[in-house]
């Protein structure tokens, strides 16, 4: 199930344009990492990553540990997973810590709370010297 999650996080149209790549799925921790160029820029006389960039990474990165979250949890309930393809967003906050400064960040997400019916995700992403941009935390309907 793993390899079709990583197929999926490399199909998405948006994440595609990004140019999000998955680093690593342990568990339903997921590690992924975006390379900063011009389309992307909010200042580009700066080199800043976009804070749309950042919340757009934030929640897709979120979305697929939820989805992860999701079917371990069902799974070890013996319920179907086909519910995880109807997930989606209902909140999701981000803070912004740090100018987004880098050429390439990574994202780290991970499940807080599997629930029935939701689950709770945090989410970092960090440049590439390791200083923490932005912290976001979301909320998965399954």
């Amino acid at each position: 199930m793993e390899d079709i999650l990583t197929e999926r996080f490399s199909t998405v149209p948006f994440q595609k344009y990004l140019g999000m790549t998955l680093d690593s799925i342990e568990g339903s921790t997921i590690h992924a990492r975006i390379k900063n160029r011009p389309e992307l820029m909010g200042n580009e006389l700066t080199g800043i990553l976009h804070g749309g960039a950042i919340a757009s990474c934030i929640d897709a990165v979120g979305g697929f540990v939820a989805a992860q979250a999701a079917r371990l949890h069902l799974e070890s309930k013996g319920e179907a997973v086909e519910r995880i393809q109807k997930m989606a967003t209902i909140d999701m906050r981000v803070d912004y810590l740090s100018p987004g400064r880098g050429e390439q960040f990574t994202i780290k997400g991970e499940a807080l709370k599997v629930g029935k019916k939701m689950v709770s995700t945090r989410m970092a992403l960090h440049n590439d010297d390791g200083l923490l941009i932005a912290v976001g935390s979301a909320n998965f309907l399954y």
